[in-house]
């Protein structure tokens, strides 16, 4: 099998292929950048695999006039710059042994000594520049059945890095057939070595959780993890059963999946803590959590929360709570986002002061989102400073968004 190779993956590769042969060395594309192109998929990254050391890649690649980084080069993995793109260029290499965080490599002039050290195998074939098909571990059939498959023996791959646990599911919801099930060896390894997930590091859980969340039918991955004690072991305290419903209400709605939405919905513990965010995207996830179990209107969250967190939250309480949503909340929340309270504080100063000032403004301001935002600013004050004045000491009952009632009697 051929494959054509000029159209899918960017532009200087050829050029870096080049260099590294004409010095002697065999150099071969492999991974993700093989498996995308039989698929037919848009390539990400592109990795090629040489029997050239580090060392040569380097010396190689400088005396070619092309741009460095050794990003990995105790590992033999070197990132190389053609134009205008990177690319990463890795000796062949076989796994020594592993406290699955940091494994102990030797170079290898043999394929399939590369390619065994890999953890699937449909990431395991090899393709020359001229796009022929080299597939040592039959990565080929299992890639087209679609059925992730660990290379030899589960354990020995996930001693070697414990976040290919994660990756295990993560690749069953990419490349998973429709009706294929998650192999069963890989399953047992993963129930039999989930405490080993707790030697990496936060900052690669979260990416690949992220990942997986991202894709559309997220759920084939995450609930099988759940089932296994996985995502107990990364996320204390949360649940996978409402992704489902989520994914159905989008599918049906035409929303785009969204990582941080989904992770919102598994809810427990710090998230933040649990897998390390930026305070950003903290902050968006948390206030997502709390929303999620309130009350407020479709109205009063795309005032408070801007568009897009209302219409999350909205679809998270859709799915947690199994209710239909109202078929406009998206365009009251849009709507809602759009608006500015047209009372300020310095309109009610010269008859209230203080903590009364604070009250009557928030009070006015519950009352104008449940009209819907019809109540202008002199209705508004008509209510604070007419006949049915709000008492200056009264402490009105609380209602949505914690604010008082401004019904006058």
């Amino acid at each position: 099998m051929r494959i054509d190779l000029d159209t899918t993956i960017p532009a200087g590769w050829r050029e870096i292929c080049g260099v590294l042969e004409d010095a002697g060395h065999d150099v071969f594309l492999v991974g993700g950048c093989v498996r995308d192109s039989i698929l037919g998929r848009p390539i990400a990254d592109v990795d090629l695999a040489t029997t050239a050391d580090a060392g040569e890649i380097l010396g190689t690649a400088a005396a070619a006039g092309l741009r460095t980084v050794p990003t990995g080069v105790k590992y033999g993995s070197i990132s190389v710059f053609a134009s205008c793109n990177q690319f990463t260029v890795t000796s062949f290499r076989r796994d020594l042994d592993s406290d699955g965080r940091h494994p102990s490599i030797a170079f290898s002039d043999d394929i399939s000594e590369d390619a065994a050290r890999r953890d699937f195998t449909m990431n395991a074939i090899y393709s020359t520049p001229e796009g022929e098909i080299i597939d040592p571990l039959d990565g080929m059939g299992d890639l087209l059945a679609g059925r992730v498959r660990f290379i030899g023996e589960p354990s020995d791959r996930l001693r070697e890095d414990c976040l290919r646990m994660l990756r295990f599911f993560r690749f069953h919801i990419h490349y998973g057939g429709d009706g294929v099930e998650l192999d069963g060896d890989g399953l047992a390894a993963v129930r039999s070595m989930v405490d080993g997930v707790g030697r990496l590091s936060r900052e690669r859980i979260g990416q690949e959780l992220l990942r997986m969340l991202d894709a559309r039918e997220s759920s084939r991955g995450v609930l099988p993890m759940e089932k296994v004690g996985l995502l107990e072991r990364i996320l204390p305290g949360s649940t996978a059963n409402a992704l489902p419903i989520l994914e159905r209400i989008e599918s049906k709605l035409g929303i785009d999946p969204d990582a941080l939405r989904r992770l919102a919905l598994l809810g427990g513990g710090d998230m933040a803590k649990s897998v390390r965010l930026s305070r950003k995207i903290a902050r968006r996830v948390e206030t997502l959590f709390r929303a999620k179990s309130g009350s407020e209107t479709p109205s009063t969250l795309g005032y408070r929360l801007g568009e897009r967190l209302a219409v999350d939250a909205m679809l998270l309480r859709g799915a947690e709570r199994g209710v239909e949503l109202e078929s406009d909340f998206q365009a009251i929340a849009a709507n809602a986002a759009r608006r500015k309270f047209p009372v300020a504080a310095k309109d009610l100063t010269s008859d209230f002061s203080g903590s009364d000032l604070g009250r009557m403004l928030a009070g006015l301001e519950v009352l104008w989102i449940e009209s819907s935002f019809s109540l202008d600013r002199n209705a508004l004050l008509s209510v604070a400073c007419g006949d049915g004045c709000l008492a200056r000491d009264s402490h009105p009952p609380a209602r949505e968004g914690g604010a008082g009632s401004m019904i006058a009697t």
